[in-house]
C-alpha cells in the first residue's frame, strides 16, 4: 500500500530516503552524486507525485517505486467476513488513499467484527496513482456523485451503511437523509467529522446535521482541531447522531503520550464503536 509521505516526521523521512540513495544498485549513471543531491532529488520525486512510498504487508518492506509501476489498483477494495452481517461503504479523507494505513486498519478491523467493507477512491484521488501530481479534491457536487455511483452498484443482501474518514464521512452524511428515505441505507458513519476548516471554527459544516434523519455515528478525537469536544457539545446536533469521544486524540486520533493512551488503541476503539453500532441496528 501506498504510504502518504506527508503521515512520516522529517527525521523518519530523511532516514528513509537516505538508506533509499544508498542501497546497492540505485542507478544515477556513471556520474558521481553527493547523498544530499540524491536526498533533495527523491525528495522533490516524492513532491511531484513521481515517487511514491510503497509498504509490502506480506514482505513487510518499504520501497520508494515509481507510480507508473505501482500494481494495478482495482476500483474497490473489499473486505469480507465469511458470514457478513452488514456492510460499510468506506471513503477515504482528503489527503491519504483507499488503502492508507487508518483505511486498511479500520477495513480489516471491521471485518473482524463481521462487517463487509467496501472502499473506493474519489476521481481525483484515483488520477493521483496516473497523473503524476497531487491532484486537490473534486468539487462537493462531483465527490457527491462519485458516492451515488457507489452507493448504486452495491445490493441489498446486506444492510448498508455508508461513510469515511474526514471529508469522506462529509460527503456521506450531505447523501445520507437521501438514501434514508428511500430506505436503500441503514445509517453513516463519520470518522473525524471535519465541522469547520482548521483554524476557521466561524465557518461551520453543520447545516444538515441540525436535523438529519439518518441513524448517524460520529466517532471523534476530543481535541480535534476541525471539531473539538467543547465546539461540538454547542452545536445543538440532531438527537440522531451519537458522538463518541477519543480521549485527547486529534483529527487523526492520535493522542499525546500523557494521555496514557496510543493511536494504534484509539483506532482499535474506532473498531469496536463502529461494528457495535452498524451490528445492532434493526434486522441485525
Amino acid at each position: 500500500m501506498i504510504i502518504p509521505f506527508e503521515q512520516l516526521d522529517a527525521d523518519t523521512l530523511q532516514s528513509l530516503l537516505e538508506e533509499y540513495a544508498t542501497r546497492e544498485g540505485t542507478e544515477y549513471g556513471e556520474r558521481e552524486v553527493e547523498l544530499v543531491d540524491k536526498v533533495a532529488s527523491l525528495r522533490r520525486q516524492l513532491q511531484s507525485g513521481q515517487v511514491v512510498i510503497w509498504f509490502e504487508p506480506g514482505e513487510e518492506t518499504v520501497n520508494l517505486v515509481l507510480a507508473e509501476d505501482l500494481p494495478p489498483m482495482s476500483e474497490w477494495l473489499i473486505d469480507s467476513p465469511s458470514e457478513p452481517r452488514a456492510r460499510f461503504l468506506f471513503a477515504h479523507g482528503a489527503g491519504a488513499p483507499m488503502d492508507s494505513e487508518f483505511m486498511q486498519f479500520l477495513a480489516q478491523g471491521l471485518c473482524e467484527q463481521g462487517v463487509e467493507v467496501v472502499r473506493f477512491e474519489f476521481p481525483y484521488m484515483a488520477q493521483r496513482r496516473t497523473g503524476g501530481s497531487k491532484r486537490p479534491p473534486n468539487t462537493m457536487p462531483q465527490l457527491q456523485e462519485s458516492f451515488r455511483e457507489q452507493i448504486v452498484q452495491l445490493g441489498p443482501e446486506l444492510p448498508l451503511f455508508i461513510g469515511g474518514k474526514s471529508m469522506g464521512g462529509r460527503v456521506a452524511s450531505l447523501l445520507a437523509d437521501e438514501y434514508w428515505g428511500q430506505k436503500a441505507i441503514a445509517g453513516a458513519v463519520c470518522l473525524g467529522y471535519p465541522f469547520h476548516p482548521q483554524g476557521k471554527p466561524e465557518k461551520l459544516r453543520t447545516e444538515h446535521l441540525v436535523d438529519i434523519r439518518c441513524q448517524t455515528l460520529v466517532i471523534q478525537g476530543d481535541r480535534d482541531p476541525l471539531g473539538s469536544r467543547a465546539e461540538v457539545e454547542g452545536y445543538g446536533l440532531a438527537n440522531t447522531i451519537e458522538v463518541e469521544w477519543l480521549e485527547d486524540g486529534d483529527h487523526d486520533f492520535k493522542p499525546r503520550r500523557a494521555s496514557g493512551f496510543n493511536q494504534l488503541q484509539h483506532w482499535q476503539s474506532a473498531v469496536e464503536l463502529a461494528a457495535q453500532f452498524m451490528l445492532r441496528s434493526p434486522g441485525q
